[in-house]
């Protein structure tokens, strides 16, 4: 299996984690793996909301977060997999 490894940065903070996921899980996957691994990595209540933002958005930490989708992460990033990070929104 290959992977991706991206940077995820709590938004309006300096906290930053890195999460490497298989590139061929979909987007629906993908979500719920990192917002699993952040309640755990941060002990954050399943009852909080949080949600994934890409980056380099206009109003980037404001931004909406990422839609759930059957497409897979290679489908969405593979050209820019390597430049790519995501904020963290609880």
């Amino acid at each position: 299996m290959e992977y991706y490894t991206f940077n995820f940065k709590f938004t309006y903070t300096d906290i930053i984690k890195q999460y490497s996921v298989e590139k061929n899980i979909t987007l629906k996957n993908f979500i719920q793996d990192i917002k699993n691994r952040i309640r755990n990595d941060f002990n954050i209540n399943d009852n909080e909301d949080i949600e994934i933002i890409e980056a380099g958005q206009e109003n980037d930490e404001l931004a909406c977060p990422l839609e759930s989708s059957d497409i897979t992460l290679k489908q969405k990033y593979e050209n820019k997999y390597k430049i790519m990070s995501f904020y963290i929104k609880k």
